[in-house]
């Protein structure tokens, strides 16, 4: 599949949404020509309509729509964060202390080093399996783990079946809450 572009992405959800080409429009603070072609963009992009269309609205999404629009949160909310983390400064370190290997995480790893140039993401042990313990004492931004951490003051995002990226709820702003939402759906 071609690159897709955020804009299109972003208001396929919000028609998806409303319903309606003028309201979405609207919303976005577009026309509706411009949504329309937006939308084209993006059916040509997925390689088929992803729209179930009437006049002037939306009846609903095609099966490829529907598994668009559940990808679809996890995409823009990392290019969301790719563009706040080129805001946010020119250089930081993310601690990262992994269970296992990195693999399911590299491209997640290679954005954030592009987009923000400056970040140095560097590894760090997790001897023992309470990763949130790791978290509390400040030792890695966040752990990436087989399984969700039990702590209530520890936000997780589920990667894949076995594969969690959690961080203590007080990093707001930084690195790790950057490469977090990243991965948030």
């Amino acid at each position: 599949m071609p690159d897709l572009e955020f804009a299109s992405l972003r208001s396929f959800v919000v028609l998806a949404g409303t319903r309606s080409f003028t309201a979405a429009a609207r919303e976005l603070a577009i026309s509706p020509s411009g949504l329309t072609k937006r939308i084209q963009t993006l059916e040509r992009q997925a390689g088929g309509r992803l729209l179930i269309r009437d006049n002037g609205g939306v009846t609903g999404l095609t099966p490829a729509g529907a598994r668009v629009l559940r990808a679809a949160p996890r995409l823009l909310t990392a290019i969301e964060l790719i563009h706040k983390s080129v805001r946010e400064g020119p250089s930081a370190t993310l601690r990262v202390a992994i269970q296992g290997s990195d693999h399911r995480l590299r491209p997640a790893f290679l954005a954030l080093r592009a987009i923000r140039p400056g970040t140095c993401v560097r590894r760090v042990p997790l001897a023992h399996h309470d990763g949130a313990q790791v978290l509390r004492r400040h030792e890695a931004d966040l752990i990436v783990t087989d399984a969700r951490p039990a702590a209530g003051d520890v936000s997780s995002v589920r990667v894949s079946p076995s594969c969690y990226v959690s961080r203590h709820r007080d990093h707001r702003g930084d690195p790790a809450d950057t490469l977090l939402r990243l991965l948030r759906s």
